[in-house]
């Protein structure tokens, strides 16, 4: 993901120069947010199609803190229901995340391609069909 940012740098700082600050704070928060989460698409641009939210930096950190070395994982073999694990296959968070997980929950893996973090954004197509699958196949489960 570092690189992915790394990329948009140029981006943020014609931003900062631009003075949409002040001619219209509205479009000059929405380039913002559209930079700074850039980094967990395939392709920065879709990062448009996202609707803003904020995480204020210092309650990130303490939720991360107050988790410590907590690890579900050997957990989740105890969950007994059908499950589905979806990966974009260019996620900033590792795809063997994603591996552990539906192989400790004995579900299904789909990796979509040219995705990152944001399936129902980048590849809605993709993420719904597999959604469908995964439903069409469950219904019939006894």
């Amino acid at each position: 993901m570092a690189a992915r940012q790394e990329a948009v740098a140029p981006e943020r700082e014609a931003l900062r120069k631009s003075g949409l600050a002040a001619s219209d704070p509205d479009a000059y928060r929405q380039r913002a947010f559209e930079l700074s989460v850039a980094g967990y698409f395939a392709n920065p641009a879709r990062a448009h199609d996202l609707t803003p939210f904020r995480v204020m930096g210092r309650v990130q950190q303490s939720v991360w803190e107050s988790l410590a070395d907590y690890d579900i994982r050997p957990q989740l073999a105890n969950i007994r229901c059908p499950a589905l694990v979806v990966h974009g296959r260019q996620d900033p968070v590792p795809l063997a995340s994603s591996e552990d997980v539906a192989r400790d929950l004995g579900a299904e893996l789909v990796v979509i391609d040219r995705c990152g973090h944001v399936p129902y954004v980048e590849q809605p197509a993709a993420l719904f069909a597999a959604v469908d699958r995964f439903l069409d196949a469950t219904e019939s489960d006894p």
